[in-house]
């Protein structure tokens, strides 16, 4: 069992500590406004079948176990931005200041279901409005045994992808 924090004391976007898959979990499902955006994914919906965050540790526990292990183990940091090259995928500069401002007002939404990837569950860091320019997603692939996390300019990655399977 585990006791109830806020949002923010399971994943602060304010702070800049090590991402494990628990805290974005919890994070996401204590946000009661998760599922303000519907629409926001093409190809994909609101998950809502199961309404607790057990559901979804319990199963990445028990089906990529590996994946999870490596993942937490990682040592991602968020706000990591002396990584982040000086152009993102698309060849456009990356503005760390604005990241940096952007990403403090985030919350974890989610989780999408992928219709055209079966068993692909998709969270997203985003503003209130959903429309920040810089945003974090964590991908979750059950057919794959995979977690992929990214950092985010638009449909463009910064920095490659955290793949663990």
């Amino acid at each position: 069992m585990w006791i109830v924090k806020s949002e923010k004391d399971w994943f602060n976007f304010e702070e800049n500590k090590v991402v494990d898959i628990e805290s974005i979990l919890r994070s996401c499902y204590l946000n009661a406004d998760r599922y303000d955006f519907p629409n926001k994914i093409r190809n994909g919906s609101v998950f809502t079948d199961y309404d607790y965050p057990e559901y979804m540790i319990e199963r990445i526990q028990t089906e990529m176990p590996s994946a999870l292990i490596q993942f937490n183990s990682a040592g991602i940091y968020l706000k990591e931005v002396e990584k982040f090259p000086g152009l993102d995928e698309n060849n456009e500069a990356i503005d760390k200041d604005q990241f940096l401002e952007e990403i403090k007002s985030c919350r974890w939404y989610g989780p999408y279901k992928m219709q055209r990837t079966l068993g692909l569950f998709v969270f997203f860091a985003w503003n209130q409005a959903a429309n920040n320019i810089y945003h974090a997603r964590l991908q979750i692939y059950f057919d794959l045994k995979s977690i992929d996390f990214s950092i985010r300019k638009g449909r463009f990655q910064i920095v490659p992808s955290y793949c663990f399977s």
